[in-house]
């Protein structure tokens, strides 16, 4: 019994390793791991003493629940039970994840600072393959010559330089182009958050020798370059809010006057790549324009915007129960067709703000159980002094401005995972956070 218990622990902890590995590629096989993950954890025995011993009356742990309870009540309210149980399953790391992990069997346990190397590497992986396949694939022989092809429209790549094509996320190494296997905005928040974890390592002097510092700074000016070229509104926003976040934590902690100043400098590049992009511009120009109350024709705005405002009326409209997740297109479409918001319709497109997909899908108390989720977050970080958890947070709440993040297993799973990992999973070899402040 236990040689069989062994090898399921062996298992279980390559695999858990494996969907750390998966999670910035495409989500294709993602389902399959993570159910294979599942199977192995409960095939390792010790069940009745990995349920028994979870806290289920946490305070971190009863948003995620009070989340899942209320998806799977709204599925009653379903008009396609199909779709209503593909949020249900879509969910249900969010009540299971914590027990799972905190159940983590002794390997995964000692291996805490391998399982962010692991997500480094699969970040920087999927990076490296990206501007690779863009590169060859666009490179060919034209007069005898070689010749890189760098816009998918000829006519532009007369018009404009290699960087203003960038900015307009009309050059083959940015935004959608350039992230063809997974959404720009997700790739810009793995990516940023690979960074983070290096920082850190630096912080804790996990990266001391001197040919670790040096690929370490490689990596991260290479994921800054990444974050720019993926052109993600979202993500310019983290990084912007990151790199202030990381020297004021570090002024205060060796109040030093040179992490000002090289703060400084970075959030200067930072500010300019974003005022550059082409897609912020427009967005500052139409906030302004809203709330100087110039910009009144809501069929112009940018189709942000107008997904947001119809999730606003669906609110207004069903602000106690809301409309159930699986109903939120039709009631979101609903409002495209009233208000003359044809992109919208034309591209199926949801609220692109988490805060209000909740609110509009699973009502007030929706709502305040994913505001609890991240309150949650920011109070363990705060109270713990863990670095990582509270740039998680910031990049998630950051992000759920922009884009409804639980609707799609990477963000939900993203989330779950580093979620649990740092507040439900207790490591045996994790250098406790306190120690650097």
């Amino acid at each position: 019994m236990q040689k069989f218990q062994k090898i399921f622990q062996n298992i279980n902890f390559y695999l858990f390793f494996l969907l750390v590995f998966a999670l910035p590629f495409k989500d294709n096989f993602l389902p399959t791991i993570l159910t294979a993950w599942i199977f192995s954890w409960l095939f390792e025995g010790n069940l009745k003493q990995k349920f028994t011993g979870f806290d289920y009356k946490n305070k971190y742990y009863i948003p995620l629940a009070a989340y899942f309870i209320l998806t799977v009540a709204a599925f009653f309210m379903a008009k396609n039970s199909s779709t209503g149980w593909y949020h249900i399953q879509e969910k249900l790391s969010m009540a299971f994840f914590p027990i799972i992990i905190s159940g983590s069997n002794s390997l995964i346990k000692k291996n805490y600072s391998k399982i962010l190397l692991t997500f480094i590497l699969a970040t920087l992986s999927v990076s490296l393959y990206l501007i690779t396949y863009a590169f060859f694939t666009n490179l060919h022989i034209e007069n005898g010559t070689w010749h890189l092809t760098v816009s998918p429209y000829s006519s532009l790549e007369k018009k404009y330089t290699f960087f203003q094509l960038i900015n307009i996320r009309q050059n083959i190494f940015s935004g959608g182009w350039l992230s063809r296997i997974l959404h720009p905005s997700y790739l810009s928040m793995f990516n940023l958050f690979s960074l983070l974890i290096i920082v850190d390592f630096f912080r804790k002097k996990l990266i001391h020798k001197k040919w670790q510092k040096i690929i370490g700074s490689i990596a991260i000016l290479f994921l800054l370059m990444m974050i720019y070229l993926l052109q993600s509104r979202a993500g310019f926003l983290a990084l912007a809010a990151s790199i202030i976040a990381v020297f004021l934590l570090e002024i205060l902690r060796k109040k030093q006057k040179r992490y000002f100043f090289a703060g400084l400098i970075l959030l200067a590049l930072s500010t300019t790549a974003i005022l550059s992009s082409t897609r912020m511009q427009t967005v500052l120009k139409q906030t302004i324009g809203i709330l100087d109350k110039k910009e009144t024709n809501l069929a112009k705005l940018d189709a942000r915007f107008q997904t947001n405002f119809a999730a606003f009326q669906i609110i207004k409209e069903n602000l106690w129960t809301g409309v159930g997740p699986a109903n939120m297109y039709d009631e979101l479409k609903k409002q495209y067709k009233k208000y003359g918001f044809d992109e919208a319709a034309e591209e199926r497109l949801n609220a692109h703000n988490q805060y209000l997909e909740t609110f509009a899908g699973l009502g007030i108390l929706g709502f305040l159980s994913l505001l609890g989720i991240i309150a949650g977050g920011f109070y363990y970080a705060y109270k713990n002094k863990h670095y990582l958890l509270f740039f998680l947070m910031l990049i998630l709440s950051i992000n759920f401005l922009f884009e409804s993040m639980l609707n799609r297993i990477q963000g939900i799973l993203f989330m779950m995972l580093f979620y649990s990992l740092f507040i439900f999973m207790q490591p045996t070899n994790r250098q406790p956070d306190s120690n650097n402040q």
